[in-house]
């Protein structure tokens, strides 16, 4: 299984788990963004926002985030915001999307 299709995978679980829809494909987005991120795109798509760190997402819905710590078998932070860790596959993803893999999604989203 490819790193984007991994990816895919536990963003999917997550949106699942939080009741959106599955994505059939990662959207396009800009690398080195947290805002623009195809993972922080992805995840925010249909409800709220979310940042995309480069080992952990940032939800501004604390219900999201707990049901993506629930799936992705970590942890909610919490300030003003709340943390969850990422699994593997998506920090492995936004690694290689940043240094250029991908390049199939890496476009204008603004």
């Amino acid at each position: 299984m490819t790193t984007m299709l991994q990816a895919l995978l536990k963003v999917n679980e997550a949106r699942e788990a939080y009741g959106l829809e599955a994505l059939d494909r990662l959207p396009q987005g800009k690398r080195m963004n947290e805002e623009f991120c195809p993972i922080a795109l992805a995840l925010s798509e249909g409800d709220g926002h979310v940042s995309a760190g480069i080992s952990n997402a940032t939800f501004d819905d604390r219900d999201y985030a707990n049901a993506a710590a629930s799936v992705w078998l970590a942890s909610a932070s919490a300030r003003t915001s709340y943390t969850v860790p990422y699994p593997h596959e998506i920090r492995s993803f936004i690694r290689r999307f940043d240094i250029g893999d991908f390049p199939e999604l890496d476009g204008d989203v603004l």
